[in-house]
């Protein structure tokens, strides 16, 4: 991401607080947003400081506490484009981060990352696209782009946060602000976009006063999950209240989370076996995999001293929630439960065993 102080928005640089023009919020269909960024753990939150380095607030981040559950975020990867979407699933709440600007600025100033107020909002997802959407191949449908996002300015008064910068100068190109909203208009003009979106839920159906969506299982003949996203094991999160949003995503950004998770990947792949990450319409699960007939899907936890028993319970709720859903499909299903250690308590190996539910860790996953 680029320096704060080399950002422009309409030319002029913005110098005062910042009042956002939630334009969006009277149309249930208007629920795209598009993060740029180079993070490599896209899907796991929204993450944003409150201010920049000057303490001014800024366009570039300053819709991140404007999403809303259901939203869809697209995530413009740098350099290789958009390559994948995530869905909000959690309110925006206030935290602290670790956050550096990347600019030439920031760089010649020698500016390193430091902890400061910010806002999270928490995703699921990632949701991989079949190939990424390149910079070259949004070029191929700039002049739809650009017609797309000039008649959503026509109807809109006040700035719609561009996620592209348009100019007759120089072609196409993402803008360097981390979190812009994305117009239905500009989804409808990029097939790979739209696909994507119809994959997710049309706004009505992923409006905040809608129902969360039922998972389900793949349809006959459809392929399960996609290739498998490995967990970004560098991330941490902040200790929350793990009922103020989903605990399986708060449980996501922990590292040992992802270490058990992405171990649990590369056993599979020594044993010939492929991992799969859920997608669309599927069950949230964290890995999954096929052997034979047997679809075999597994729920991740972090263990700690202190919340091994509901990290426990929370895990066995889920996988076997997952083996329901997944139940409704041809092959039969093995529910996995993976922790990052072998339990203190050793009923609860009696407990998974009495439900079918093969409970295992690192580093053999014994009875894979």
């Amino acid at each position: 991401m680029a320096d704060i102080e080399e950002l422009e928005w309409t030319g002029q640089r913005v110098t005062e607080p910042v009042t956002v023009n939630v334009w969006w919020t009277s149309d249930a269909a208007e629920i795209y947003f598009m993060e740029t960024t180079d993070r490599r753990d896209i899907g796991v939150d929204l993450r944003a400081p409150k201010s920049d380095d000057t303490g001014r607030t800024h366009h570039a981040y300053a819709l991140v506490p404007h999403v809303q559950p259901g939203n869809v975020v697209f995530h413009y990867q740098q350099p290789s484009g958009i390559v994948a979407w995530s869905r909000v699933v959690g309110v925006p709440f206030e935290d602290e981060l670790v956050w550096g600007a990347r600019g030439r600025v920031a760089q010649r100033a020698g500016v390193k990352p430091y902890r400061r107020p910010g806002w999270c909002a928490p995703l699921e997802g990632p949701f991989m696209l079949p190939a990424p959407v390149t910079l070259s191949r949004l070029r191929a449908h700039e002049v739809r782009i650009r017609a797309a996002i000039e008649s959503t300015e026509r109807d809109i008064t006040g700035t719609i946060y561009r996620p592209f910068q348009i100019s007759d100068k120089q072609p196409l190109r993402a803008t360097q602000h981390y979190l812009t909203k994305l117009p239905l208009a500009v989804v409808l003009e990029v097939p790979e976009l739209l696909a994507a979106a119809d994959q997710a839920g049309n706004g009505a159906a992923a409006a905040m006063s809608s129902p969360s969506l039922v998972p389900e299982a793949p349809h006959e003949g459809e392929v399960l999950g996609q290739s498998y996203v490995a967990a970004a094991e560098h991330v941490s999160t902040a200790e929350r209240d793990p009922f103020k949003i989903d605990p399986s995503v708060i449980d996501r950004g922990v590292q040992g989370h992802a270490m058990t998770q992405n171990a649990l990947a590369t056993v599979l792949r020594r044993r010939g076996l492929e991992p799969r990450s859920p997608q669309g319409r599927e069950p949230q699960y964290d890995l999954a995999w096929i052997y034979g007939d047997q679809v075999n899907v597994v729920e991740v936890k972090s263990l700690t001293v202190g919340n091994e028993e509901r990290q426990l319970r929370l895990g066995l709720g889920q996988v076997l929630r997952y083996r329901q859903v997944l139940s409704n499909g041809p092959e039969s299903v093995r529910a996995v439960l993976a922790v990052e250690r072998a339990p203190s308590d050793l009923s609860w190996r009696d407990l998974c065993s009495n439900l079918d539910v093969l409970l295992c860790w690192p580093p053999d996953f014994e009875g894979l």
